[in-house]
């Protein structure tokens, strides 16, 4: 299916609908689940298979900070996201022998700040003075993150979950 694939970051997932579980109907309860879990499954299962064959691949999947304890957020989205730390974990130590790193980030449920322009977008990649005042994560923050899980520093890294701050 695909000739060289190195890298995959895993945001397949399903949308933010919170209610509340005795509103949920099961189907969807079973959708919200399916969403996350499944997409996240099913990227990695059509990655997999080529990275190795090339003896070389990192897998970042996006979490959510906390998905297991949440009592706010929409169950089938938190039970979902868990199920992508558990996967993370499962494969971390069995894909090392191939030499493919999987972790994960977990940026916190509705934390991460939105770019109004591109200008600012290209700012705070640059690391410039806004980025330097920021007073929760941005973007640019989890974008760090996976590119350092990406690089030869990074290369023996593998099974972790990197939570960021959500205060």
């Amino acid at each position: 299916m695909f000739g060289k694939v190195d890298i995959l970051v895993n945001n397949a997932g399903g949308g933010w609908n919170p209610q509340d579980v005795a509103d949920l109907s099961p189907e969807q309860f079973r959708d919200g689940v399916e969403a996350e879990a499944n997409g996240a499954f099913h990227c990695i299962r059509a990655c997999l298979p080529v990275m190795r064959s090339n003896r070389w691949g990192r897998i970042i999947s996006l979490g959510a900070y906390g998905a297991g304890e949440w009592t706010d957020g929409p169950v089938e989205y938190a039970i979902g996201k868990g199920a992508r730390a558990l996967l993370t974990r499962h494969l971390a130590w069995r894909e090392r022998r191939h030499n493919i790193t999987v972790n994960l980030i977990n940026p916190g449920p509705g934390h991460t700040a939105h770019f109004e322009t591109l200008d600012m977008a290209l700012a705070f990649a640059n690391h410039g003075p806004d980025w330097q005042c920021r007073e929760r994560a941005t973007p640019q923050d989890i974008a760090d993150a996976v590119l350092f899980f990406c690089t030869e520093e990074a290369r023996f890294v593998t099974g972790s979950a990197l939570a960021f701050s959500i205060e």
